[in-house]
């Protein structure tokens, strides 16, 4: 019997793909990979054409390199054919470009990066609910030919993530609700203070300032106790931004974002290359907005007085600008 899950990789990423596979075969969950199960002189697309049929689930391990990945875009094609479930597992904090932003727009995904043993967990319950088996997340009662856990690969070795990161299998691209208890605007008021003081201070395209008598002066100016006219942003940034943005690979992107006042928060709604679409909420702190998207960090932007949002992303190791239209 043809294995139900099918294992899509960049052959740069074989290593970590076939640990993946070890841990899930131990765990009772057998796996389709190519490098092991094509044989020599077997042909090799006829292999994966007729191995993605047979499945029922398709494991995409998500790198950088899988982001760059021609062959994986075609496997990708035949599992949407064969109605497949692919489930991507990000390897590493990297976000798809286009071809794939619009593949996963309703897929599911883990982060294997951040805990890989609760991680794992989590992917063994997922795929045992879509194939309607047993889950056997330990791997100590997988059953016969189960002779322990694979290691995780050595970029994992970092130490895990608190209790309070563990990862989710959610829609690849899906924002949660916009609700908001007290405890969460606490947390993104926080936020906001924090990564003012500390991220924007970094960004050589901020705007630093200093206080002098209670009057802002750019930090930069020939005479510290100079006063400057102070920068005074947009009342409401309401309305629609044309959007240019950076991703953490040096990959760009573009589209659309509506930003709609909501009480004494934003609404932001983008809409990246006509495919992908994002939703946060955003709190105000003065010259600055922290926007809520459902990631592990926010998106900071800096207000212009042209009306211009400057701001980063990913912890400030991607940016975005908004123009208004």
């Amino acid at each position: 019997m043809e294995p139900k899950i099918f294992i899509t990789y960049s052959s740069k990423d074989q290593k970590v793909a076939r640990t993946i596979c070890t841990a899930l075969e131990n765990r009772g969950l057998a796996c389709w990979i190519s490098s092991r199960n094509v044989k020599p002189g077997q042909n090799y697309q006829e292999q994966i054409v007729r191995a993605i049929r047979g499945a029922r689930v398709m494991v995409l391990v998500f790198t950088t390199n899988a982001n760059n990945s021609n062959e994986i875009k075609k496997e990708l094609a035949l599992a949407s054919q064969n109605n497949l479930v692919v489930i991507p597992v990000r390897i590493e904090d990297v976000a798809p470009n286009e071809a794939f932003a619009y593949e996963f727009a309703t897929r599911q995904w883990i982060d294997l990066f951040e805990d890989w043993e609760k991680s794992m967990a989590e992917l063994v319950e997922l795929i045992a609910a879509i194939l309607n088996v047993p889950s056997a997340g330990d791997p100590a009662k997988a059953g016969p030919g189960a002779t322990g856990d694979a290691a995780a690969p050595a970029f994992f070795t970092g130490g895990t993530a608190p209790a309070s990161a563990t990862t989710r299998a959610v829609p690849f691209m899906q924002r949660p609700a916009t609700r908001w208890a007290m405890t969460g605007l606490a947390v993104i008021v926080a936020a906001a203070v924090t990564y003012t003081t500390v991220t924007f201070s970094q960004r050589p395209s901020s705007t630093s300032v200093t206080t002098s008598g209670g009057t802002p002066t750019p930090s930069n100016s020939p005479d510290p106790n100079q006063k400057a006219a102070s920068v005074i942003a947009p009342a409401d940034i309401s309305g629609k931004y044309s959007v240019r943005g950076t991703n953490t690979n040096g990959t760009t992107y573009h589209g659309t974002v509506t930003i709609q006042r909501e009480g004494n928060r934003y609404r932001f709604d983008w809409l990246i290359s006509n495919a992908a679409a994002y939703s946060g909420i955003g709190m105000r702190n003065g010259g600055s907005i922290v926007v809520d998207w459902g990631q592990k960090y926010p998106v900071i932007y800096q207000l212009g007085p042209d009306g211009v949002l400057t701001g980063t992303w990913n912890n400030g190791t991607a940016t975005e600008t908004l123009v208004p239209d």
